[in-house]
């Protein structure tokens, strides 16, 4: 009677990051790309809003499913308040870490 063994190696990857590490960023990347896929999606809706409530005022309508022009209305129309409530925000923050103490005796 022969008899053939077989042994079964394991092959390990290391990798230079721990799997925490790894799994830090996967999972920091997960509500990154929602968040992403939301706001183009925000700004897609808008925009074919803004272009279909534009081209009805002539009669026309246009829908179709994807065009790159409803995006870049989309980024037209929410592109400027974002803009200046982010400049807004800096400036802020800004006057408060150069002269946090006038700051509070304007409070009081």
């Amino acid at each position: 009677m022969l008899r053939h063994t077989v042994r079964s190696e394991a092959v390990v990857e290391c990798s230079p990051m721990g799997n925490s590490q790894q799994a830090n960023e996967l999972s920091l990347f997960e509500p990154l790309s929602k968040l992403f896929a939301a706001a183009l999606g925000l700004l897609y809706l808008l925009g074919f809003l803004v272009v279909a409530s534009y081209l009805s005022r002539y009669g026309v309508s246009s829908f179709a499913v994807l065009h790159l022009q409803y995006l870049i209305a989309g980024i037209w129309v929410l592109g400027p308040p974002v803009l200046m409530a982010s400049l807004q925000t800096v400036e802020r923050r800004f006057s408060e870490r150069a002269a946090p103490e006038l700051i509070d005796s304007r409070l009081i």
